[in-house]
């Protein structure tokens, strides 16, 4: 008999810690936790040609300020993140003239770019309770990063255009840093869906990295999944 009734204590205080931390999220206290996603429309709008595909993703620690306002049902804190993130983008038979050895000639060349980051995102977030384990979250602000960037490219075809002298054609080939470091800047808009401790996030980036190169802008759809601790 005491067995059984220390059970039910037990299985009780479960219960209730469980609530408890349910009803604590869902109430828009501070979180802290991790999340991890791939991105989506670059990689589902863009070829990879001669490449074997592979979508960007992002990984990082995420935590939130105590609630700025708040009510019994919604929220308005600011969330701190720091993530990694790799941006992956393609473009295809990209044409262009090159000399050499006298000889004039048009290569098509699939080009693919990658940029690893470590990027720093302040997000002014709303959260509304939908249930007691379930809270809703809107959020939107900028991103702050720093990382490099490589330019790999593979030749499709070379066509010979003149057998004339034609200096000063001279594209890169292969695989390069165009520049030591960048810093992309970009936009963040999206929404999160908690259940108890776990989250799934839906993410827009409107991304700028800069430079000397034709790759500046980006549009970036990301998916998340992650956990408070």
């Amino acid at each position: 008999m005491m067995i059984k009734l220390s059970s039910l204590l037990l299985f009780d205080l479960v219960l209730l810690l469980a609530t408890t931390s349910a009803e604590c999220l869902a109430q828009g206290n501070p979180k802290t936790g991790m999340k991890l996603g791939i991105e989506l429309l670059d990689y589902a709008s863009h070829s990879s040609g001669t490449f074997t595909k592979q979508p960007g993703f992002a990984l990082g620690l995420f935590t939130d300020t105590h609630p700025l306002v708040s009510d019994f049902n919604n929220a308005l804190s600011l969330r701190l993140e720091l993530n990694f993130v790799r941006l992956v983008h393609y473009r295809v038979d990209d044409r262009f003239l090159y000399s050499y050895d006298f000889t004039l000639s048009q290569y098509s060349l699939d080009e693919r770019l990658m940029v690893s980051s470590l990027e720093l995102a302040v997000l002014p977030t709303y959260s509304t309770t939908l249930g007691p384990v379930t809270t809703f979250e809107v959020y939107a602000g900028p991103s702050v990063a720093i990382g490099t960037q490589t330019l790999t490219t593979n030749i499709r075809s070379r066509t010979v255009v003149d057998t004339l002298s034609f200096p000063g054609y001279y594209p890169p080939f292969g695989e390069y840093n165009m520049a030591k470091y960048r810093v992309p800047l970009s936009l963040c808009v999206g929404t999160c869906c908690w259940y108890h401790m776990l989250v799934v996030d839906l993410r827009y980036k409107y991304t700028y990295i800069g430079g000397d190169t034709i790759f500046k802008y980006f549009n970036e759809l990301y998916v998340q999944i992650g956990m408070a601790f």
